[in-house]
Parts: C-alpha cells; structure tokens; sequence
C-alpha cells in the first residue's frame, strides 16, 4: 500500500486545511497501477538527481528516449517551482503534525505573485497531473473535455468510424495556448500523411473555413457532397498546397481528419487489430509521421499556460485531432483531452432512436421488472390514491349537476380545482388496480462485467430521479455480439402492455423525451409536451369526459378509453392530473440525510448535496492552491471522486471528475459566480460501465414500460 501524498499550496491556508488535503494523488496512482510514477515523483521533490525510466510495455523504440529528455525538462521545472514557492510534498503520517513541517515563507509567497513563477507552477502541476491520469486508455479518439454533456453532432462527429461514435464534448478554458500561432509557423507539419474518403465522403482544403475572430472550424457541407464522387483517395500535402490562405493548414488537415474519419490505409488496418492501440503505436513506430505528430504534442505542450478564452467549437474540433496525434506517438492524451473520463466511458448516441431491435435477458428481465415495480408502485401509492379520490368527488358533483357527459375544455373551465385533490384530496383510498399503466425511467444498469448483470450482480439505478441535476444519464447505443443472451424486448412489452390507447395532448414546449425507439408503435408522448412528428396528438377539444361511478377520459365520437402518461401538465389545465397515470415520484428517504436511497437493488434517489460558496480562492488563484481547495471541499462534504454539478447559469449539468485540478478550477469558477451548487453523485460511475468492447467501455440502459397485468384496462 502506497502511502498518501500531502501537498501545501498557500501560507494563509491553515495547516489543518492542508492535511485534510492530502490522500488523493497516490490514491489515484495506486488505482491505476502507475505506483512507478508515483515513486519518481517522491524522488523528484525530495530526493537525489532521479534516473528517469520510460513507460513499461508496447512503447514503440526510441519513445524512451525522448521521455527522458522531457522529464528532464519537467524536472528543472518542478525544482524551479519547490525553490521558488516552497511547494514541497511529504509522505503524511497518522498525525496532523506533518503538515506543520511546511513552510511557505513571505518572499515565496511575493514572488508567486510573478506571471513567470505561477506558470512554473502551473507546468509542475501539469506535471502532476500526468502521473494521477490513467494512461492505460482504450481505442478511444474523441475529445471529451469538460464533461459537459452535448449531442454528438455538436462538436465532433466520429460517425464514420469503424466501432461507431466516439463521443464528443466541450472544452474548457486553458487548452491549446499559441497552437494557431504555432501552426502558422510551420504549416507542413503534417506533410507525409494520407487522406482517404470513407463511406462515399471525399473533401478538398477549399471546403475548409476558418473563422477570422476565433479561428473556429467547420466544412462547407454542401461542397463535400458535391464532391463525394471522387474516386481516389486525397493526400493531405495536396490539401494544403490547394488551401486558401495557407495558415492554420496543420489545424486544419488534423481537425479534416478526424470530423470526417479520415485516416491513411495502414491506419485504418491497424484500427481493425486485436488491440488497436498497441498497433497504431507500433504503426507510427515504423512510420515517418510520428516526428511530425510529436511536433505537434510538443507545440501543445508548450503553448498550454498561455491560451486565452477561445471559441469552445474550435478547441472541441481541434483538441480531437491532437488526442489523435497524441495516441498514435503512444504518449498520454494531452490535459484536454484527459479532462472527464472520455477514454473509460464514452458517450453515446441514443440507440433507442437508432435502433429498434435492443433486447433484454428474459432470465434477469423478470426479476428486475419485479423490483422495480415495488418501487415505483410504493412511491406513486398516495399519488393514485388521491387521482382516484379526485375523480370520484367530481363524478359525484357532476351527478348532483345531471351531468353525465362533458367535454374535456368545458369540464376543465368548470371545474377549474379539480386537479387540487392530487395533492390534498383523501377522501376514500383507491385501490392499485385504479393505475393500468406503471411507467419507470430510465434505468442504468451498474455492473463490473456482462456476467455480473447475467447473475445479478448490479444495481439498478433510475436515471430520472435526480433531484435538481436533469439530463444525468449517459446517451447509449445497441450492445453488438448480444443476440445469444438478450432476447425480445419488443415481444416481452407487447404481452405486458395496456390495451388502453395511450395519448398526447399538445402543449406549449418541446418534447425531448419522445420515444421512438421499441415502443414506436404505442406512440405516445407525455402530457403537457408537444407533440413528436410521428406520434399520434389528440387535442382536447376531441375529448369527452364521462361520470359514472369515477371519470373517464375517452376519445370523442368513438368512447375508446384513454389514459394519459405522467408528465408535466400545463399550467391552464390542472384537472388533467386526475386523468393521469401516477407520475413516478421518488420515496421518501428514512433518514434526514442526502444519502444515495435504494430498495433491495434498485436505486432509487442518488446522494446529492448543495455546496455553498465558502472560503473560496481568491480570484486569480494559481491551480494547486484551486486543486488543493477542491480536495479540502470534496473531504468536508464527502463528495465522490465523479459528480454531476447543477449551476443557475448553465443550461445542462457538468460532470466535475475531483481529482483533475483544471477540473477543480472549473468548480471554483462556478462557485465563484453562483454562490451555491447544486450536486449529485455519478452513478453508475465509469468503474459502473460493465459492457467492453473493441471501442471502449460503456453502460446499458433500459427505457421500458411496465404494464400492471391486474390491473383494469
């Protein structure tokens, strides 16, 4: 067991600060089994001038050699940064009084205040960063940055690849300083490599536009399709030579390559082989290109401190052809690209939509379905009750009036209360059977492997059950290779599923939960959302209400019976909530506590917390003192290494990974500009995504309906 690393950042921060600091870098060293780097680290800072050792493994000849000429260099610089700053790092005991032995003295401190000393300081932390990223990585190229979570068409779309998509993001704020500038210089640093056309896509360089303010990417589509005929393959030295403006033209070139999935023949081969990785790093060995693709590392390595805020489409494109350059000379991504956990949970697009034929394994299907059920049946209990309690009252006043029959529109503006008895009406207890259709969210299955799903060693999390931190779940795609294990979804829910007509009324918003996918014969959508373009909408005015003993909604003309799916009805129509199926609400926790809830497998509630804006960095605050001030809140709050982050200001959730400094950073800047942050566990985390394939690892998610079969159709 290695033992934990202690870090000091400032001289205001109080001792105690520093040691609840401290255990998360040879934590994460230890992880990830790079107990070799750790060890050269403790050298470096405190030891004798170190024999630096290469990467272990398939590292292609000669790659050791210019690691020693680096770490030399990071070397120099971390002991620039220890003599400068007095940022030193100890082994911690099992008491506090280590972290006494720090000394931060006054002129250190001053001279930190320099621009040169902190960007010393922020290439050791670079340095160090490096060590606590895993470097084992999968045959994933795509660049996901941040964590902030985005379609995959946004940014960088790698459709055309042979496993699929790989995934996209945004970047942050600090990447690619003077890459352009540097590019600029030497525009044929890619000369060498080939440009191939891939599913019917061909490209010239004219089709290629930079913007003039930020340098953003993007192809003239229009022109590719006119020139998707071209029969031969493109050499990227041709592109250049052809390109209006001849700068940026290395950018460029690698951004083509990459948005259009465009590699030289070996490249592609070696994509295909057993363990891509290790063939493409063995490829570039032999090939001429890896001393232009090292360039290009080397430009990025240099140009990181000085950045300024940029474009995020551009950095997002250009960041994924240098993840690709960095692969192939079978070094680590680059810090951008290492930011999240793009090479250990790639996002995918949803294959629901995609894909109609995505099964599930009778053998764990029914068990599930079982569990899950009792959970939702036991959340949504008073809710039914109260929806059952609400249309007996109306149906009994609507007696008294000698209505027996009323439109929807006019039962609405007479009874404008009606929907009041969801939340406060018990008069009498209905029964379960009032419910006919039971529907879940979406379910993430947490798992180590396949077998573990198999023998029913996972959980079941309910991704739609985050308390404020939406759209939390992971974009997923059909698991290849599983016919022999999953069988039909689609006959499995045809034999469970309601006879009732499920419906859609149209509303005011868009619907971005509108399933098309195994159920795109049911065509519903939820209540209160407009409608998709292939679903069937009913408008209210082709609605009856009919009172007997309770109310029915029925479909004017024909009395066909309808029953409307939980959502978020509009504000002008509160009487449709005693019509609705109950609407999953989570259970209520035992405990006061924010703990993850759960019911025998099943997941109900994930741990969430609200961090306040407290003792924060100042502003301008170099990236250790931000990192160590992220451990010391992780600690204080008792956060998870991977958290989803819900700030007023931004549109989507951010997935913060803790032991990222530039990660931390981006959580300081939030708290510094919302005061307060709404916080969720991720889970699954990406040790959760079981499902491992020759593109990486990734999660199954189940969208279903569960159809209570005693229940009244």
């Amino acid at each position: 067991m290695l033992p934990s690393l202690l870090i000091g950042a400032r001289q205001r921060f109080h001792s105690d600060f520093i040691w609840r600091s401290t255990g998360f870098a040879l934590e994460t060293l230890e992880e990830f089994a790079m107990d070799e780097f750790a060890e050269e680290l403790r050298r470096l800072t405190s030891g004798p001038p170190l024999q630096p050792r290469a990467y272990a493994g398939d590292v292609p000849a000669g790659f050791a050699a210019r690691f020693e000429q680096r770490f030399a260099t990071l070397r120099k610089r971390l002991h620039a940064v220890a003599g400068s700053v007095r940022v030193q790092m100890a082994v911690a005991s099992s008491s506090p009084t280590a972290a006494e032995q720090l000394r931060f003295p006054a002129e250190a401190a001053r001279a930190r205040r320099t621009s040169a000393i902190r960007r010393r300081e922020r290439l050791g932390m670079r340095y160090l960063q490096r060590l606590t990223t895993k470097c084992e990585t999968s045959a994933f190229f795509g660049p996901i940055a941040t964590g902030r979570f985005c379609r995959t068409d946004t940014l960088v779309d790698l459709e055309h690849h042979p496993g699929g998509y790989r995934g996209a993001g945004y970047v942050g704020e600090r990447f690619l300083g003077g890459i352009l500038r540097q590019l600029r210089q030497d525009p044929g640093v890619l000369s060498g490599l080939s440009v191939r056309r891939r599913s019917g896509v061909a490209f010239a360089a004219s089709d290629i536009v930079v913007h003039p303010r930020f340098g953003a990417l993007r192809l003239d589509l229009r022109a590719v399709r006119a020139l998707a005929e071209a029969a031969q393959p493109v050499r990227v030295e041709d592109l250049l030579r052809h390109w209006r403006g001849e700068r940026q033209t290395g950018l460029v070139a690698l951004f083509a390559l990459v948005e259009l999935g465009l590699m030289s023949d070996d490249l592609e081969a070696a994509w295909h082989a057993t363990d891509p990785v290790v063939a493409l790093r063995s490829h570039v060995a032999r090939s001429a290109e890896r001393s232009a693709l090292t360039t290009l590392l080397d430009l990025l390595d240099e140009a990181l401190a000085t950045w300024p805020r940029a474009d995020a489409l551009a950095k997002g494109k250009t960041l994924a052809a240098l993840n690709l350059a960095g692969h192939a000379c079978g070094v680590a991504p680059v810090e951008g690209g290492a930011r999240f956990y793009g090479g250990h949970l790639p996002v995918f697009e949803d294959g629901f939509a995609a894909d109609n034929r995505l099964c599930i394994d009778e053998a764990w299907a029914d068990p599930f379905l079982h569990d899950l059920a009792g959970v939702i049946r036991a959340s949504v209990a008073a809710d039914a009750a109260c929806a059952g309690a609400t249309r007996r009252r109306v149906a009994r006043q609507m007696a008294r009036a000698g209505v027996r029959r009323i439109g929807l529109a006019d039962f609405l503006q007479r009874f404008p209360g009606a929907g009041e008895g969801v939340q406060n009406g018990n008069d009498g207890a209905a029964s379960a059977r009032s419910q006919a259709v039971i529907t879940s969210p979406d379910v993430l299955i947490a798992a180590h492997d396949l077998e573990g799903v198999r023998r029913g060693d996972c959980e079941w999390i309910l991704s739609e059950c985050h308390s404020s931190v939406a759209a939390a779940s992971f974009f997923i795609r059909p698991m290849p290779g599983a016919a022999g294990w999953l069988d039909g979804i689609d006959r499995f829910l045809a034999s469970r599923f309601t006879r009732s007509a499920l419906i859609a009324l149209t509303g005011a918003r868009d619907n971005k939960t509108a399933f098309t996918g195994v159920l795109r014969s049911a065509r519903y959508l939820e209540t209160g959302l407009s409608a998709h373009p292939d679903a069937n909408t009913i408008q209210s005015s082709e609605l009856d209400v009919v009172a007997e003993d309770d109310l029915r909604l029925v479909l004017r003309d024909t009395g066909r019976p309808l029953t409307l799916l939980p959502g978020h009805p509009p504000g002008t129509a509160p009487g449709l909530d005693c019509f609705r199926t109950p609407r999953y609400a989570p259970l209520q926790s035992e405990s006061a506590s924010n703990a993850r809830a759960r019911h025998g497998r099943v997941v109900y509630r994930r741990a969430r917390w609200t961090v306040e804006a407290d003792a924060l960095p100042p502003p301008g605050s170099d990236v250790l003192e931000v990192f160590c001030w992220g451990q010391f809140t992780r600690q204080a709050y008792g956060l998870p290494r991977w958290i989803f982050v819900r700030a007023p200001s931004e549109r989507k959730p951010l997935c913060i990974d803790l032991s990222n400094p530039f990660l931390c950073e981006e959580l300081h800047a939030l708290l510094r500009r919302d005061g307060a942050l709404s916080v969720e566990e991720m889970h699954p985390a990406p040790t959760d995504a079981w499902v491992r394939g020759a593109d990486g690892r990734y999660l199954g998610e189940l969208r279903l309906l569960y159809a209570d079969e005693g229940a009244a159709a």
